[in-house]
C-alpha cells in the first residue's frame, strides 16, 4: 500500500551499505548502541534512563528508557521453532499528560520482534552481548535484571555523540532520527512493509501510518491495535538477500 506514496531513496543509503559501514566500527559497545537505535527504530528518549538538568527543568524530554525491556518467546516458521528478541518500549511522541486531576497519563507501547539467528538478523547477537556485557557492570546492583540490559544509561546529548562520532565521517548530516528514518525506509523498501506493519513496528498512530492512502483514519486507533504478529513473519528473510553482491 505504499507503492503511490513518494520515498526519498537519495537520502537514505541502501540496507547493504548501511550495514557494511556500521560492521566497520571498532568499538563494539559504541557500534552496539547504534545497532539498537536502528533496529529497533528508536528515539533517543526511549532508550536512554538520564536527563539533563536543562531538560528537567525545561520539561524538554523525559528518560522513557526506564521502561524499557526485553524478553524473549519462540515463532514457528516452515515448521521450525525459532526464538525470537521482544524489545518493548514507550513511545516518546505518544505519552499524553492526564488533562484533569486524579486522571492517569495515557501512554503508548510498542515491541519491535527480531529472530535470534545470524541468518535472518546477526546484528541481535551483538544486542544480546552487550546485555551479557551490562550484567557484568551491574553485578553488584542487586536491583538489576538481565532483560534492563538494552537501557541506556545516559542522556540523550551522550547518545547523539555516540552516533555523530561514529558515523558523520560517512554520513555528514547523520543524527540519531537519522538511523529511525533509515531503518523505516528499509522495513518498507526491503521487507515490503504494509501501513499496518509499520505502525506496529514504529509505533505510528495508524491514522499517521495510513496518511495520504485515501483510507479513512478517523476510527482505526479506537477499534485496531496492531501487534508484532503481524508483521514478525517478514523479518524472516535471510539476510543475504539484501546484503549479497550482485
Amino acid at each position: 500500500m505504499f507503492e503511490d506514496l513518494q520515498i526519498q531513496e537519495s537520502q537514505v543509503p541502501s540496507l547493504s551499505e548501511f550495514r557494511e559501514t556500521v560492521n566497520t566500527l571498532k568499538d563494539f559497545e559504541e557500534a552496539a548502541i547504534i545497532k539498537l537505535l536502528y533496529l529497533g527504530a528508536f528515539r533517543c528518549s526511549e532508550v536512554v534512563t538520564k536527563i539533563t538538568p536543562w531538560e528537567l527543568a525545561h520539561q524538554a524530554s523525559k528518560p522513557y528508557g526506564k521502561a524499557m525491556h526485553c524478553s524473549f518467546t519462540d515463532y514457528t516458521i516452515n515448521g521450525k521453532k525459532e526464538k525470537v528478541l521482544l524489545m518493548r518500549s514507550l513511545v516518546a511522541k505518544r505519552f499524553k499528560k492526564p488533562k484533569n486531576e486524579g486522571e492517569k497519563s495515557k501512554v503508548v507501547w510498542k515491541t519491535v520482534a527480531l529472530p535470534c539467528s545470524k541468518k535472518y538478523e546477526p546484528w541481535v547477537l551483538d544486542l544480546l552481548y552487550f546485555i551479557r556485557k551490562q550484567a557484568e557492570k551491574h553485578k553488584r546492583d542487586p536491583a538489576w535484571r538481565w532483560n534492563h540490559g538494552l537501557r541506556l544509561d545516559m542522556t540523550r546529548m551522550t547518545l547523539q555523540n555516540i552516533v555523530k562520532r561514529n558515523l558523520k565521517i560517512f554520513y555528514p548530516t547523520i543524527h540519531p532520527r537519522s538511523l529511525r528514518h533509515f531503518r523505516t525506509n528499509h522495513l518498507i523498501l526491503n521487507y515490503h512493509f504494509n501501513p499496518y506493519e509499520a505502525a506496529s513496528y514504529l509505533g505510528w498512530s495508524l491514522k499517521t501510518s495510513f496518511a495520504g492512502t485515501a483510507i479513512p483514519t478517523s476510527m482505526l486507533d479506537v477499534y485496531s491495535h496492531p501487534s508484532w504478529q503481524s508483521y514478525v513473519k517478514k523479518m524472516f528473510t535471510p539476510i543475504e538477500t539484501f546484503t549479497k553482491a550482485p
